[in-house]
């Protein structure tokens, strides 16, 4: 079963669970004549492996801590890592030879390879999405559910909108307030700290009507660049890999055989939300659901509500994955339901539903 959400106009979310405790197991990933990729681990051994695979120019460490708590909360045994180019991981530099969104797949694949994952629930966020899509395709055997945020199956039309070329495909490009937010940043940058700059081009990407944590961002950034991360230059080689794949991903997707779980901001500037609507067009006769959500990017998770969504046939004790509040209340995504059910199949690669 695939379903689709869009999350929209609410209160405020409020996720009143902290992460104070959580202990990460860090590992390096050797890249071939190249260098090294960290990644962590937390959670229980025996628990059901869940892979965060963030979005371009960023670090594992920006995933949502109240996302992660509550995958943790739900017995998951949560990995994230560094792209190259990104926090603890290798930097090519300016100069140094060019890659692809095949290679960032690849590098993910390192990952699975160096924690011994036979088999793992996927969360890719924006360009994480598309290398969760790319991994579902090339190993099926290793990808139990897809769970894809503010993603999309055709690159083109945002990169060719930031690069000022012609969109290419029927999707839109970018938003002009963003493209307008990133030239501002852009003429004014060279005044503000690497900090500032950072947190700035966070709230950019920001949408809709919930505020930006502002707080928590500028936390997790100063984290990232005390541990070598530079964001230019990793959006720089991010874009450049991923526009040097000329085609969309959209004629294979509907092969794809994994249970994925679609969900989109209704006002993504990035992405706009034509880039989620289509997903169910991909995958015709599947789930379909609607869900209003007001953020762009998910920097901002709300909190848990007895109101729950199950994907049909999980277990009682696992049907806490995305938890979909009513109209007046909260979305909060507790990637559990939808991810452990293919922990428990095992080998039954039937779609869920």
């Amino acid at each position: 079963m695939r379903a689709f959400f869009v999350a929209g106009p609410g209160p405020v979310p409020v996720y009143k669970q902290r992460m104070t405790n959580t202990v990460w197991d860090g590992r390096w990933v050797q890249v071939p004549g190249l260098g090294r990729l960290w990644s962590e681990a937390s959670g229980p051994q025996d628990g059901t492996p869940v892979l965060l695979i963030m979005g371009a120019m960023n670090p594992g460490l920006v995933w949502p801590p109240a996302l992660v708590q509550a995958l943790l909360d739900d017995g998951c045994r949560v990995f994230r890592y560094d792209h190259r180019d990104t926090g603890r991981s290798f930097q090519t530099g300016l100069a140094g030879a060019p890659y692809t969104l095949h290679d960032l797949t690849e590098d993910a694949r390192r990952v699975l390879d160096a924690w011994g994952l036979a088999s793992v629930a996927l969360v890719g966020w924006s360009m994480g999405g598309y290398i969760a899509q790319t991994l579902a395709r090339d190993l099926p055997q290793r990808v139990s559910h897809l769970v894809l945020l503010s993603s999309s199956g055709d690159h083109r039309p945002y990169l060719d909108g930031m690069m000022g070329r012609p969109l290419r495909g029927a999707l839109p490009g970018p938003a002009p307030e963003l493209l307008a937010g990133l030239w501002q940043l852009s003429a004014q940058g060279g005044q503000m700290s690497p900090l500032d700059r950072a947190v700035q081009g966070w709230a950019v990407f920001h949408g809709g009507c919930w505020p930006f944590p502002a707080d928590r961002v500028r936390q997790q950034m100063a984290q990232a660049l005390a541990q070598g991360h530079r964001p230019e230059l990793a959006a720089l080689r991010h874009a450049l890999a991923v526009d040097a794949m000329p085609d969309a991903r959209t004629p294979w997707l509907h092969n794809l055989q994994v249970p994925t779980l679609v969900l989109h901001g209704a006002h993504d500037p990035a992405l706009p939300l034509a880039h989620g609507r289509a997903w169910p067009r991909r995958f015709p006769g599947r789930g379909f659901r609607c869900w209003r959500w007001a953020t762009c990017c998910p920097m901002r998770w709300p909190g848990r509500s007895a109101t729950t969504w199950r994907v049909s046939s999980v277990p009682e004790r696992l049907g806490r994955f995305f938890q979909v509040l009513q109209k007046q209340e909260r979305l909060f995504p507790v990637v559990t339901a939808h991810l452990c059910a293919g922990h428990q199949r095992g080998a039954d690669r039937r779609p869920l539903g």
